[in-house]
């Protein structure tokens, strides 16, 4: 009886230690599936992840270490040496003096380095590691997770370099770099362009534009509509001043508006430099006048106390009264006795010449001179009578050449 219940106990004991195998094989499946699962999520991670032991020997590296850093396989990467060798020699101190004490200190360390590749180029790298250790806390091994910095760093190097040549380029024309917020608030000001208006960069970054510029209604109105969502160029020149404006709205990466960018190139010199050349211009303009007023109203002196004016084309009212003021301020200048009028060349003698022929001779009289008029033809002489122009306060002449004898007295004036 005591037989059988030996046997019986020992099947029992035997049925529940296969139970207990089972179910530590069970969780043995489990476990190797978890790393299976942890194995391809290392081996799809896109960092380089990279494990060491104690002697700092390769023992690991996943595929974006293989790919990115050009190896030929995760092998040949391992059987190349130790973690030193893929450390540039001028971050190895750094690694021995302060990262090492630091991981064993606290376990984990993040840190940044310039790491190798299989062609011995270098790469910028931030690495987190952390020490693997035993089930009594042994350390074994030490794993890092290392992210190429080298797209980064590049852009950052671009973003450095553009700062510092738009640095360049507002402290070396005059531009201004204006930005607002949403309240028209300064949020950056800047650019050689603040030397006119008698500002420093930054000086303003806060205040409030529509306060600053609330004399300029053209401007305000244009930045209301620029944090509004329209994009607006227009020129300022307040007689000294010049600028030319382009505004432009910002909005934040969701598209919602985020006040606005202003561009403004300060054109003062140019104004300056256009009104001058404007005045320039003009003076060659009235210059050109007085050279042709004088060369079509030419005043002759033919001898002391006698003056000739030969009178060509159309005369008009603005040229008859350039006629008088000449002929006056010649026969004032020289103390003219007699002035000779040479209507040879006169296209048109109508009313209006005649008239204007009379008036000259009277305002000369006033001065005490005597008007000879010459060049009278037969034609000339029926359109006045015609005309019935008074011609009896003008001494008449055929020819000039009958006018300047009577002028100098070897004929009898008529």
């Amino acid at each position: 009886m005591s037989e059988v219940t030996n046997s019986e106990d020992m099947l029992a004991s035997l049925r529940a230690r296969v139970t207990d195998l089972e179910r530590e094989l069970a969780a043995a499946k489990a476990e190797i599936e978890h790393l299976k699962l942890f194995e391809k999520l290392i081996e799809s991670a896109p960092d380089n992840v990279v494990v060491v032991n104690m002697e700092n020997k390769v023992i690991y590296v996943n595929q974006a270490t293989v790919t990115q850093n050009g190896w030929e396989s995760a092998q040949a990467m391992i059987d190349f040496g130790d973690i030193t060798s893929f450390v540039s020699p001028e971050e190895q101190q750094r690694l021995n003096e302060i990262v090492a004490p630091q991981l064993f200190q606290h376990g984990r360390s993040s840190w940044n380095s310039t790491f190798y590749r299989a062609d011995r180029s270098r790469f910028a790298g931030v690495c987190s590691s952390f020490v693997i250790a035993d089930e009594s806390g042994v350390p074994i091994a030490i794993a890092s997770f290392i992210r190429d910095m080298s797209e980064q760093v590049r852009i950052e190097q671009r973003m450095i370099d553009s700062e510092r040549y738009l640095s360049a380029l507002l402290e070396s024309i005059p531009i201004v770099l204006f930005a607002l917020d949403n309240e028209g608030r300064f949020t950056r000001s800047e650019g050689k362009g603040l030397q006119t208006l008698g500002l420093q960069p930054g000086q303003v970054v806060g205040a409030s534009f529509f306060e600053i510029y609330a004399s300029y209604p053209e401007f305000i109105d244009a930045a209301r509509k620029a944090i509004g969502g329209d994009q607006v160029n227009l020129r300022i020149d307040d007689g000294t001043l010049g600028f030319d404006h382009w505004l432009a709205p910002l909005t934040t990466i969701d598209g919602k508006p985020n006040g606005m960018l202003g561009v403004s190139i300060d054109i003062s010199e140019q104004l300056q430099a256009e009104a001058a050349q404007l005045r320039f211009q003009e003076e060659m303009i009235a210059g050109q006048r007085q050279a042709l007023r004088e060369l079509s109203t030419p005043l002759v002196p033919i001898a002391d106390g006698v003056l000739a004016m030969p009178l060509v084309g159309t005369i008009d009212d603005n040229r008859a009264q350039q006629i008088m003021e000449t002929l006056l301020e010649g026969i004032a200048e020289r103390q003219a006795d007699v002035a000779i009028l040479d209507i040879t060349g006169v296209r048109v003698v109508d009313t209006q010449v005649a008239d204007a022929l009379l008036r000259v001779a009277r305002a000369s009289r006033l001065l005490g001179t005597r008007i000879i008029l010459t060049g009278i033809g037969a034609e000339v002489a029926q359109t006045l009578v015609g005309l019935g122009a008074d011609m009896s306060g003008l001494h008449t002449a055929a020819t000039l050449k009958e006018g300047i004898a009577a002028a100098l007295g070897d004929q009898t004036l008529s």
